[in-house]
């Protein structure tokens, strides 16, 4: 009986990236997630005892600015658009 063959690399990643969306390469990092999440902090008046909250929101927003901006088929990094949409206020996206 033959051995099936594997996949490659490449097929597992866009298999993974497929069915789990957010755990694909361009997902946002700790560090953006971190900084996101303490603009929402201060955004709030800097209450603690929220700071799991800010951290879900947090992904939640870069996660969402990064399927819209791939769904929209614009150039360059989504990191890089999302600066600059900050930068030119856009409300979800203000730091």
């Amino acid at each position: 009986m033959a051995t099936p063959k594997r996949p490659t690399p490449d097929q597992v990643v866009r298999e993974a990236a497929a069915i789990y969306p957010d755990t694909n390469p361009g997902a946002p990092t700790a560090e953006e997630i971190a900084a996101e999440a303490y603009r929402i902090y201060l955004d709030r008046g800097g209450q603690h005892g929220q700071d799991m909250n800010d951290w879900l929101e947090a992904e939640r927003r870069l996660s969402a600015s990064k399927r819209a901006i791939e769904s929209a088929g614009g150039s360059g990094t989504w990191r890089e658009r999302d600066a600059d949409r900050r930068a030119h206020g856009d409300d979800d996206l203000k730091a």
